[in-house]
């Protein structure tokens, strides 16, 4: 609703209102951007790829559910992943303390 407001009235808000408001994730002093940049990216990219990638789309599409459709979506979604290899490769890796699991792709 914010950003629809911001929308239609041109005003725009600063960056502890965007945050509040869920319009942004996260905010930096300046100063840090580039290395917190590099440390979100760094971590995204230690992802099992197929994750990141079904994970992306799977935000897409509930973009278009209602909100009873996108939480059946998600179980279905969260159960099929939790079949995959990474998903058990990450589960080996926390259990056992490993500092990063071996991810396939799979």
């Amino acid at each position: 609703k914010r950003a629809l407001d911001m929308l239609l009235t041109g005003q725009f808000v600063d960056a502890a209102t965007a945050l509040r408001d869920g319009l942004v994730s996260r905010v930096v002093p300046p100063a840090d951007l580039d290395r917190e940049t590099k440390a979100l990216a760094d971590h995204i990219a230690a992802q099992p790829p197929q994750q990141i990638s079904s994970g992306k789309a799977m935000f897409r599409k509930h973009m278009e559910m209602t909100v009873e459709q996108a939480y059946a979506y998600a179980t279905d979604f969260m159960a099929g992943a939790l079949q995959r290899e990474d998903a058990q490769a990450g589960i080996d890796a926390f259990v056992n303390k490993k500092p990063k699991p071996e991810w396939k792709g799979r």
